[in-house]
């Protein structure tokens, strides 16, 4: 295990170099999630890094929940500015949807997006609720229809979309991502791959 994160931290440290990024040695950890706990951890089955919680089964829904109840307690506070009767404009509620309270609710989210129905449900939830007042819909209006009549894309879009940002990322470099999965030990290695 310590042999593929050392791999790792070297490809993560030439990329880094290569982008003009500095790194510094005391900021480095680890997170290495397995199974076996210590008598003192055994009751912790989370564990937040980066903002991310990772469960012990990398099932993300403990974080997908304080994703949506972050966005929800951003949206009831934005329910202070006005309705669709008064208060802010209906286009300004489409902004602070799309440029806020959507990128709460998303944060992560494609690190754990494997199509779960209730990760949608909720989303949807989300998004009815907010745009709701973008349109003067009333209570009982269609989920599609006021997402369609806002401009905004179905909940299953925008996570499938935050997850194909995250692929095409990581794709990049594919030859980060072929030096650590594909080693075949053969005396291939980083120095040789630069030459």
């Amino acid at each position: 295990m310590d042999v593929v994160l050392d791999k790792a931290d070297k490809i993560v440290n030439r990329i880094a170099a290569g982008n003009h990024l500095p790194l510094k040695d005391w900021k480095h950890e680890r997170l290495i999630l397995q199974k076996k706990r210590r008598k003192k951890n055994k009751d912790v089955k989370w564990v937040k890094w980066l903002g991310i919680i990772m469960d012990e089964n990398l099932t993300f829904k403990e974080h997908w929940k304080a994703r949506i109840k972050k966005a929800r307690a951003m949206l009831a506070q934005f329910n202070r500015l006005g309705n669709s009767q008064w208060g802010i404009s209906a286009s300004s509620w489409r902004q602070i949807y799309t440029g806020m309270i959507r990128a709460i609710a998303l944060w992560g989210s494609e690190l754990g997006w494997r199509g779960q129905r209730d990760w949608e449900k909720d989303f949807e939830q989300l998004q009815y609720q907010a745009l709701k007042k973008c349109v003067n819909a009333t209570y009982g209006s269609k989920i599609e229809l006021v997402s369609q009549i806002a401009g905004v894309e179905s909940p299953r879009m925008a996570l499938d979309a935050a997850q194909a940002r995250l692929m095409g990322k990581l794709m990049r470099d594919t030859t980060a991502l072929g030096d650590l999965m594909f080693d075949d030990g053969a005396g291939r290695n980083e120095e040789a791959g630069r030459e």
